[in-house]
């Protein structure tokens, strides 16, 4: 019986505020429409980082300028100081890495794709090294694909997505065919596998040419993103990726204990800074050389006159000096108490004879005012008739 007067005289409550129900019920409608909302944003989120990066591998990493997410504007205004990825740094990379069982580079940009009166906009242009597919697990569906020969002489070839063969060559073989990139001829080789759409935008919307047939067109000033594969995961990724931190800061002179002025990332997560040791200890399993180590009861070498180390201490010095060493005054001149006692902590000193106390400059170095202050027999100061008016 309570139980159905307590409903009762809550749904007359309700009924007589209608307008407070109505307010409470669409604010709680709008908090639960606010959290599924979020929810499946940060879930969509990390489902396309997940597709972007799983057809990479699970032992391929790669170097690039900037992480694949920047969380904040000041993170972003920072890494904008960081230098570019340059194909010189790949070439050293590729020809110094022993771990590696294969190392590839891409640069990319947007541009108009044609073929006769047909055209597609908005499309991905992809500069590939002749590894660049295997090491993205990029299967090509028809024709095949780039060659070291295809890389090195910069041939005018192209791989292109279903999208491109889709649009421009609708019901023909598109091998052997010729297509036009910002004006520039290709001729059709291959066909990637169809990779479907992420957040509506389709992945299949692409054109691959030779890294160096890229460069010649849209130059090599850009940033570009190194892969390189470890041949399998855990300690041998680690232990390749290590090697190649060492040679990426080797080869732009990153100061020891500073910051990368790179990203390696695996799997699309950033791999953590080692310390200064880890860094010692991994550049001796990846070249066979151990640093010099000082001994534990080694005394530091001496300061130099250009040192930090030097100039604290001198200034150190100096500052005991300055507090301890009696204040300059002529000869005449006797401390009256010790340093530090007088006003504004200045000492306090005054004639054999007596006086004002005041410390006397040479007389060619005092003020004209002073010039004319003379002393008496007993050491007092005593201005001249002239200027008494006498």
């Amino acid at each position: 019986m309570e139980l159905r007067e307590a409903i009762k005289l809550a749904l007359q409550s309700l009924w007589q505020n209608k307008l407070r129900t109505f307010l409470t019920l669409l604010g709680v409608m709008i908090g639960v429409a606010s959290v599924i909302a979020v929810v499946t944003l940060v879930n969509g989120a990390n489902t396309y980082v997940t597709t972007k990066f799983s057809r990479y591998g699970a032992d391929v990493f790669t170097v690039s300028k900037n992480p694949a997410l920047v969380r904040t504007s000041g993170q972003y205004e920072k890494l904008q100081h960081r230098k570019n990825v340059t194909y010189d740094d790949y070439i050293y990379v590729r020809d110094n890495c022993k771990r590696c069982v294969g190392i590839g580079a891409q640069q990319a940009t947007v541009a108009k794709v044609t073929r006769e009166t047909n055209s597609i906009t908005d499309t991905s242009i992809r500069g590939y090294t002749w590894q660049m597919p295997s090491l993205q697990n990029l299967d090509i569906a028809e024709g095949r694909g780039f060659t070291s020969s295809d890389d090195e002489h910069a041939s005018s070839v192209a791989i292109i997505g279903s999208d491109i063969r889709d649009n421009l060559f609708p019901g023909i073989d598109p091998l052997g065919q010729e297509l036009r990139v910002d004006g520039q001829p290709y001729t059709v080789i291959g066909v990637g596998e169809k990779q479907g759409s992420t957040f509506g935008q389709s992945q299949d919307n692409w054109v691959g040419i030779p890294l160096s047939a890229f460069q010649k067109t849209y130059g090599a000033s850009k940033t570009l993103t190194i892969y390189a594969k470890a041949g399998s995961a855990g300690s041998t990724l680690e232990a390749a990726g290590d090697e190649v931190r060492v040679l990426m800061r080797a080869r732009r002179h990153d100061a020891p204990g500073a910051d990368d002025s790179f990203e390696l990332d695996a799997n699309g997560r950033p791999r953590a800074r080692p310390t200064r040791g880890g860094l010692r200890r991994r550049r001796h399993h990846a070249f066979g050389v151990r640093s010099p180590r000082r001994p534990t009861g080694e005394h530091r070498p001496a300061a130099t006159p250009h040192s930090r180390d030097f100039r604290f201490r001198r200034a150190q010095q100096r500052g005991r000096l300055i507090s301890t060493r009696p204040a300059t005054c002529p000869a005449r001149c006797v401390r009256s108490r010790p340093a530090g006692t007088g006003r504004h902590g200045r000492a306090r000193v005054e004639a054999p004879g007596g006086g004002d106390g005041r410390i006397r400059l040479p007389e060619h170095r005092r003020p004209r005012r002073d010039r004319d202050l003379h002393r008496d027999g007993g050491g007092h100061a005593r201005r001249s008739a002239y200027q008494l008016g006498g």
